[in-house]
């Protein structure tokens, strides 16, 4: 279809959310996005940091657009949990293939006690089969027992177990060439939630480092469950500087100037 519309002098604005171009030589998303790509006369890309990979490729920077996912549940401030409870209970959510990355990071990091509970939002799919999930055991072992409570995703039940847990974690891998550039919605979803947020350090994190804790930092992260109320004031700051630039209503202004704006290619 694209084939057909770019051979009839048609704009065709391909949506680059992730860094294909940048997996396996043998992978199918390296592959189509190769063929696709020389027909598209202008891409849309989650960040900044994205646009800057494409401009290092030879893209123009004129047909590079930046229009980010946005923010997709009700805004929350950020709230203390009662102190009646014994323990903190932390939340994942998210594309069932960015699950891996956050066993990995259980089992190969230096995890403070405090992570003994979390509640795992994704796909009815992988949580049906997450008893064979690789490396899932050795984690719940080294950890010394922790508590995994599946929940089946959507915004509904995400926006519902906000209120009902104390931090989020949003693990993915900076090393993946795939991420690099990849939307920052995780993060700023949780962030907007209303969660303090531990986080790996991807580059289209970096401009809002300093409102989540780095997941690759050991000392960080045993401050970070000393002062969940410190955080809770990085996460509002984070909410008053930048939760309107996620809004549904600017997305959607970004989306209809750059459908309505002629391409420059």
């Amino acid at each position: 279809m694209a084939k057909y519309f770019s051979a009839n002098g048609a704009r065709v604005i391909l949506d680059y959310t992730d860094h294909h171009l940048e997996a396996s030589p043998t992978s199918l998303g390296r592959s189509f996005y190769s063929k696709i790509w020389r027909l598209a006369s202008d891409y849309s890309v989650p960040s900044g940091s994205m646009r800057d990979l494409l401009i290092a490729m030879g893209t123009p920077a004129d047909v590079v657009h930046v229009i980010p996912d946005p923010f997709e549940c009700e805004l929350r401030v950020p709230t203390p949990i009662a102190n009646s409870r014994t323990s903190l209970t932390g939340i994942w959510f998210g594309h069932q293939s960015n699950a891996q990355h956050l066993w990995n990071w259980l089992d190969q990091n230096e995890v403070p006690e405090a992570i003994n509970k979390l509640v795992l939002v994704t796909s009815v799919g992988y949580l049906q089969s997450m008893d064979f999930v690789p490396g899932k055991w050795n984690v719940i072992e080294r950890l010394g027992g922790l508590q995994v409570l599946p929940v089946a995703w959507s915004l509904t039940v995400l926006s519902e177990l906000a209120s009902k847990v104390d931090y989020s974690l949003v693990i993915s891998d900076p090393a993946d060439k795939t991420k690099a550039g990849a939307s920052s919605n995780r993060l700023v979803t949780s962030l907007c939630l209303g969660l303090p947020t531990i986080a790996s350090s991807m580059n289209s994190y970096e401009e809002f480092s300093n409102f989540f804790t780095a997941a690759n930092n050991a000392e960080q992260l045993r401050e970070f469950f000393q002062s969940l109320d410190a955080q809770r004031e990085k996460v509002a700051r984070f909410q008053s500087l930048f939760a309107s630039r996620f809004s549904p209503s600017k997305i959607d202004q970004q989306w209809r100037t750059l459908l309505q704006t002629p391409s420059s290619a």
